[in-house]
């Protein structure tokens, strides 16, 4: 028999209940983690929990696994971040942008710039993460060209590291603003799948283009991102936390769903629950 369909792909909660072979975790444990949280309850494979650290609220743990991991994997893993680099965010404030220019910041980027089509969600972007260690610049992309915004900021060089949650819409600028020998680290594909490119000015200006992706990713290499996610970024937490717009019952996800075609939010929107026992699962 196929068990039923739980949707999400993150959530929070306390741990209820063990298996024979896990031994990491313990009944009482606050932990957060990649698996379908849009329930009461959940089962998740140990190997995909993470703790949650004394700072963040139910909330902040539940919204925040799937971005930190997808981060992770855009600015250390493909990206190789390396300090006084600058970096751009694309799309910054969706749920994965917000916790990519953290990210970077907490890692040693001398300057994040924060890219949108609205100025309006990047002044609430900005006000929600200063004070950051780095430089934080703003580009509002409906008027103003991020190619000549991120000349100008890094004296004609370019960008040393580009996280782009766009897709072919941005493809063209994201390589022009890359610097010689920059990285393109491809994560959404909302702004379309299918983009033409100058094979040309790839090759001569030596950029690598990479992919992020989990959809094709076996259970084990699943567990590996996010154990290596929380030994590399755990120390650096509650400095980097989702922005909760709003959150939501459980018995509302309609609602919420609606909520997010809007397209209006800035961060994230969360699902939170009651369960039997103390205090406030997240999913």
């Amino acid at each position: 028999m196929r068990a039923p369909f739980v949707g999400g792909m993150e959530l929070a909660g306390e741990v209820l209940a063990i298996g024979a072979n896990v031994a990491r975790w313990r009944p009482g444990d606050r932990v957060m983690g990649r698996g379908a949280g849009y329930a009461e309850r959940a089962v998740v494979s140990g190997s995909r929990l993470m703790a949650v650290p004394d700072g963040l609220d139910w909330p902040e743990a539940g919204g925040l696994p799937v971005a930190l991991t997808t981060s992770y994997e855009a600015v250390v893993t493909s990206g190789r971040l390396e300090a006084g680099q600058t970096v751009v965010v694309n799309a910054a404030t969706s749920g994965v942008g917000v916790v990519a220019l953290q990210m970077a910041a907490a890692l040693g980027a001398a300057t994040v710039v924060a890219v949108s089509r609205s100025i309006d969600k990047l002044r609430v972007l900005e006000a929600f993460v200063r004070p950051l260690p780095c430089r934080l610049m703003i580009v509002d992309t409906s008027a103003d060209s991020l190619v000549e915004a991120v000349r100008d900021c890094t004296d004609g060089r370019g960008a040393d590291l580009i996280i782009d949650h766009v897709g072919a819409a941005a493809l063209e600028d994201n390589i022009a603003a890359a610097r010689h020998r920059g990285r393109i680290v491809q994560v959404g594909r909302l702004g379309g799948k299918v983009a033409t490119i100058n094979l040309e000015e790839l090759a001569s200006r030596r950029l690598e283009l990479l992919g992020v992706s989990f959809r094709s990713r076996t259970a084990e290499e699943h567990a590996a991102v996010v154990q290596n996610c929380a030994a590399t970024i755990g120390p650096h937490l509650p400095d980097i936390r989702p922005r909760v717009e709003r959150t939501y019952r459980l018995t509302d996800v309609l609602r919420a769903q609606e909520h997010l075609e809007l397209n209006s939010h800035v961060g994230k929107l969360v699902l939170v629950n009651e369960p039997e026992r103390g205090g406030e699962q997240t999913a």
